[in-house]
């Protein structure tokens, strides 16, 4: 079953990581919301990790950002 949240993208599943609902309740997004990303103006199909939990990042709000897959991937290729 497919949610609208990040544009339709992702499954309801996604629901239910920590790091997901911290960051939607903080900044008051609803399961229909769209969210964009924070480095361009795509939708944002994921929540990414600013400071992997590998590397003793949290799942807290300070620690996440909402980005499209490009940034995402991007994200990850820098690190």
């Amino acid at each position: 079953m497919s949610v609208r949240i990040y544009g339709r993208h992702l499954q309801l599943r996604l629901l239910m990581k920590k790091h997901v609902k911290n960051y939607m309740k903080a900044y008051g997004y609803g399961e229909q919301d769209i969210i964009v990303c924070e480095k361009c103006p795509k939708i944002a199909v994921d929540i990414h990790h600013i400071q992997n939990k590998s590397q003793g990042g949290t799942d807290e709000v300070d620690n996440l950002i909402a980005l499209c897959r490009k940034c995402h991937r991007k994200a990850h290729n820098l690190t």
